[in-house]
């Protein structure tokens, strides 16, 4: 009975030290998207082309809204008309650890589900 308990451990561990890492890589890139749709949506406003990428500028504008989602949601809890700069980054990095953890959270329960799925098909 104690190996069995140890390898639960150790299983638990292991799935901990993977939701870390996966949460923690998830939120880099999100981060990384949002500062690069920021970048190409400043790049396309400056071209100087009469409106005819308007629908791409509109378009990444909104991926940039669904993307930044949480941000939005945590900055509405600071009730001020000016927001000071920590709150603003502090919303930016539980925005992205938003991401990563639901992100996380999904790939376990997809595990899960796969290990379910080979216990019946064993059997």
């Amino acid at each position: 009975m104690p190996s069995l308990l140890t390898s639960n451990r150790e299983a638990n561990t292991r799935w901990k030290k993977r939701f870390v890492i996966h949460a923690g890589l998830v939120a880099v890139c999100h981060y990384g998207v949002w500062v690069f749709l920021g970048a190409i949506l400043i790049v396309l406003a400056a071209v100087p082309v009469g409106g005819a990428l308007d629908w791409l500028i509109l378009g990444l504008t909104d991926l940039r809204g669904v993307i930044a989602f949480p941000r939005d949601l945590w900055r509405t809890l600071w009730m001020s008309e000016q927001t000071p700069g920590f709150v603003n980054w502090l919303a930016r990095t539980l925005a992205s650890l938003s991401w990563g953890i639901v992100f996380a959270l999904w790939m376990r329960h997809r595990e899960r589900k796969l290990e379910r799925i080979g216990a019946k098909g064993g059997k």
